[in-house]
């Protein structure tokens, strides 16, 4: 696992069973506050050219196929079910639509602390088969678009319906 030096040490301390490397320290500005921002799939990555060198090293050594968008905050902007993308970015809709199993999503109003508007990708997170959301979002725009891609691809979704979304920089799974 690949951590910000900044904060490479408290992790080294909590989890031991994983190797750590330090990598890049993320800066204060976009969009080098984005380098860990990327979106993998099983053998392609979504992202600008400002990404973490060590995550770059293991992508190209690995064969992974970069797919160039614009938007920095490329696995914010994503919501992932495999590979399978879907997002509500047209910039990356219209640069990877004819690339990858891709569906355009409406645009949402998802709150983020400090921002005018997060990111609908920045509330979920991908792991064994199923959709991980950590709000309601059956008053989303794009629930039913959602909810029948993830049908029509055999993948689980699970939200609490008690609590609204709100973009936490995406639901990461080690």
């Amino acid at each position: 696992m690949i951590v910000d030096k900044n904060v490479f040490n408290y992790y080294q301390d909590k989890i031991s069973h994983i190797n750590l490397i330090a990598g890049e320290s993320v800066a204060g500005k976009y969009p080098y506050d984005s380098i860990y921002n990327i979106y993998k799939g099983s053998d392609f990555y979504i992202h600008n050219d400002i990404s973490e060198k060590n995550i770059l090293t293991f992508l190209k050594d690995n064969s992974f196929k970069h797919y160039f968008v614009k938007q920095a905050y490329s696995r914010c902007s994503i919501v992932p079910l495999g590979d399978k993308v879907l997002t509500s970015d047209f910039g990356i809709y219209k640069a990877l639509k004819d690339k990858i199993d891709l569906v355009l999503l409406k645009k949402e109003n998802i709150p983020l602390d400090g921002f005018d508007n997060g990111f609908l990708g920045g509330t979920c997170g991908f792991f064994d088969n199923t959709l991980i959301f950590n709000g309601n979002i059956e008053k989303l725009n794009s629930f039913e678009i959602i909810r029948d891609e993830a049908s029509k691809s055999g993948i689980e979704i699970l939200y609490p319906k008690n609590c609204d979304l709100i973009d936490t920089g995406s639901i990461l799974f080690c």
